[in-house]
């Protein structure tokens, strides 16, 4: 009986190097927070947090493909909607629109994580806490309103990437209130034969470090982000609205999937000449 395939790997050297660097990038990003955010105008702000994003990307070779009709930017009175696989997902929004982020309570606890996003504008808050949840209410409709984007997770955690969980509409009544549009985002990540990739899933009782160390031994990765056909907030109250985005993106998804299985398998030499370079080249 032949063996399983091993996936490919890095070698222990460039595991050091990516390693030496992400750590050097995350010291960046507490300098950059304590020093030189707190002087920089909002727009500047923005295209600094940007370009920090990129450079991860870029640094753990993750490549970037985009799907769909891209609006033009900067956008604004936007509220962002995606499923939920893996905290790369963040970096991928991050490196192609400055938007607030909407995360729970636990987040906020992360070593280092958790205060980088506290500095980058992150609300945080409790689900089963209808105090906390009026609050993140309250201020994700004035941002909008004021012409802000914000972004939210409405699983309201991680999956493996091959199914969409039940949308919670709660905050989706910011958008209501607001008259903001709303963009539907779909997120995918690939393997090396083409297959939806579920080893990126930062799912179940996996720490954070282990899931970066596992990202490490990764020659690339591919990442994939759809833009859905964008609702008029109007169109629906908030479950409606939920409703509405949950199916759009569950299709998306699920199309995808059955494409991979029915179209040639990919390698990863394929995967790697394609034009499709990280997020910071493009």
């Amino acid at each position: 009986m032949r063996s399983p395939r091993r996936r490919p790997r890095t070698s222990c050297l460039t595991r050091i190097h990516r390693g030496t660097f992400l750590v050097s990038k995350l010291i960046q990003a507490l300098l950059l927070s304590w020093i030189v955010l707190p002087r920089l105008a909002l727009a500047q702000r923005d295209s600094l947090i940007a370009q920090w994003c990129r450079e991860v990307l870029d640094l753990l070779q993750i490549h970037v493909v985009i799907h769909g009709e891209r609006p033009a930017t900067p956008l604004s009175s936007t509220l962002f909607v995606a499923n939920h696989i893996s905290w790369i997902d963040v970096l991928l929004l991050l490196s192609l629109q400055q938007m607030r982020f909407i995360a729970k309570k636990e987040v906020q606890g992360w070593p280092i994580i958790g205060y980088l996003a506290s500095q980058t504008g992150t609300w945080f808050f409790k689900r089963t806490s209808p105090h906390e949840l009026a609050d993140v209410l309250q201020a994700t409709s004035l941002a909008l309103h004021q012409g802000g984007c914000v972004a939210f997770f409405p699983e309201g955690t991680t999956t493996d990437g091959t199914s969409v969980r039940p949308f919670h509409s709660g905050l989706f009544e910011a958008a209501v209130q607001s008259k903001a549009r709303i963009q539907p985002l779909c997120i995918w990540y690939e393997r090396s034969d083409g297959m939806l990739d579920q080893d990126l899933a930062f799912v179940g009782h996996e720490s954070l470090v282990f899931s970066i160390l596992k990202l490490l031994t990764r020659p690339i990765t591919v990442a994939h982000l759809s833009f859905l056909p964008p609702l008029d907030s109007s169109t629906g109250d908030r479950r409606h609205l939920a409703n509405l985005c949950q199916i759009a993106i569950a299709q998306h998804l699920t199309q995808q999937s059955k494409c991979r299985l029915s179209s040639p398998h990919t390698t990863q030499r394929d995967i790697s000449h394609r034009q499709t370079p990280p997020v910071a080249a493009a």
